[in-house]
């Protein structure tokens, strides 16, 4: 493998890991942000945030489905796999970080592969801290009653 073939694998996976965290950042910001708002301003039922939460963490899960699929047609692209299940099978297994070896692309791509593992590794820290903070949010509001002082922001 040559020394150009690794800086392209190393510009693609930064170019994709680039696009996950853009794709995150507007999940994050569209959606999260405002059921946190939503979930801090006024008590709740716990059905009405169950609801919420399900949005807020279907929003994150088709958010790792959209990115993994991005991973899988870039494999295809570059004929790391000639079939897109086999593509799209390996990059959910590097993105989640299960690492399933049931399918491996040829030699000079498994360096983006581990760039994709990086990726999918951050991208599923990312939205543990939105769930607890939201779910934080939604504890907080049910403990404020009517006559209670709200706790204090952090």
């Amino acid at each position: 493998m040559n020394d150009l073939n690794i800086l392209n694998q190393i510009t693609m996976g930064v170019i994709l890991f680039a696009f996950g965290v853009l794709m995150q950042t507007l999940v994050t910001f569209l959606i999260h942000q405002r059921i946190s708002d939503q979930l801090a301003s006024r008590r709740h039922s716990i059905y009405h945030a169950a609801a919420r939460l399900f949005i807020s963490m279907s929003s994150l899960i088709v958010s790792a489905v959209i990115q993994s699929m991005v991973w899988a047609a870039l494999y295809v692209e570059i004929g790391a796999f000639k079939s897109f299940y086999h593509s799209l099978f390996f990059s959910f297994s590097c993105f989640s970080t299960l690492g399933f070896a049931n399918f491996l692309p040829d030699d000079p791509f498994k360096l983006l592969s581990a760039l994709e593992g990086i990726s999918g590794s951050l991208n599923m820290a990312w939205a543990g801290g939105i769930m607890y903070s939201l779910v934080n949010r939604f504890y907080d509001s049910l403990r404020v009653g009517p006559n209670q002082i709200e706790p204090a922001q952090s």
